[in-house]
């Protein structure tokens, strides 16, 4: 694996988060109402093992993605695998729950990290 990236679009106010994580790199940006921060950081050797060795690519890959929301006031989430030449992406992929939540402790990391940088924006 060598990038992930996940982001969430929509709602009624128009928000907008995205995170990208590479073995090197954490990219964070968070957009409302027009107006965006950004948090760029070095990826902890730590959470990136713990991050790839949580997720079965062929778990990944048999979850379903489902249809956008963000049109009816709703809110997309996108997760992209990069694996080699390879990215694996899933719309709103946690409406397949039966598949989804056997990707839960991958998703689990990315939820507490997503908190963490959440707490680090002051608007």
């Amino acid at each position: 694996i060598s990038k992930i990236a996940y982001s969430t679009t929509g709602g009624r106010s128009g928000n907008y988060e995205s995170l990208v994580v590479s073995a090197d790199s954490l990219f964070y940006l968070e957009a409302r109402r027009g107006n965006e921060q950004t948090i760029k950081l070095k990826t902890e050797k730590d959470f990136w093992r713990r991050l790839t060795g949580s997720i079965n690519l062929e778990d990944f890959k048999r979850i379903q993605s489902n249809p956008g929301h963000a049109l009816y006031d709703g809110i997309d989430s996108t997760l992209s695998i990069q694996y080699g030449e390879e990215t694996y992406t899933l719309v709103n992929g946690n409406e397949d729950t039966s598949n989804y939540k056997k990707i839960r402790p991958f998703t689990f990391l990315l939820e507490q990290k997503l908190a963490d940088l959440r707490t680090r924006i002051v608007w």
